[in-house]
């Protein structure tokens, strides 16, 4: 498959540019690719969060439980940051399983599966008095800096070191007060 990276990838690779001002004709280019079975007039788009370097478009078949969103980066992105290294990692997170599966990435963005949840908010932390959460958080972030994601990101996504922090989870595993409940969590094994 052709690709905008240097490396090969099982997610389309798209060229299309959506307008963050004006992206209902762009999105329905993106989704006329990539959901094939989607009629395109019964898709309505939602706008998410606008933020500085992103805007957040959810398009929704038929006002069902059918989503997908569009993470279109802004011209305030690539003065902060590297949006080509932004759709590395998403695509790492994405094969690693550990983040919503990328349906495609296009000229200006990212478009990824639409999970349904609730954002996380500072009055929420006293929710880490549940150790399961607790357990669930940490799995998710030894995963993230495991060896194995070490390896495809420098090896696969050439990624540098400095942009990985191999190791780093593993030492804040050996520092939490309870290792052994830590240890057991189910396929928590870090390496």
């Amino acid at each position: 498959m052709a690709t905008m990276f240097d490396f090969e990838t099982d997610v389309p690779l798209l060229g299309i540019t959506i307008d963050p001002d004006n992206p209902e004709k762009s999105v329905k280019e993106v989704l006329k690719v990539t959901k094939k079975t989607w009629s395109l007039e019964d898709v309505k788009l939602e706008t998410g969060n606008i933020g500085y370097v992103n805007k957040t478009l959810v398009a929704v078949l038929n006002g069902g439980p059918e989503k997908v969103v569009f993470r279109v980066f802004t011209e305030s992105f690539a003065a902060i940051m590297n949006k080509e290294r932004e759709k590395v990692v998403t695509l790492l997170l994405h094969e690693l399983k550990i983040a919503p599966s990328v349906i495609c990435v296009f000229a200006n963005g990212i478009c990824f599966e639409f999970i349904e949840g609730e954002t996380f908010h500072w009055k929420d932390f006293s929710a880490f008095d549940d150790i399961r959460l607790v357990k669930s958080v940490m799995r998710e972030l030894a995963r993230f800096h495991s060896q194995k994601s070490r390896d495809l990101a420098i090896n696969k996504y050439h990624l540098e070191e400095t942009d990985f922090l191999n190791g780093h989870m593993s030492n804040c595993l050996k520092m939490y007060p309870d290792e052994e409940r830590v240890q057991a969590l189910p396929d928590g094994e870090v390496k």
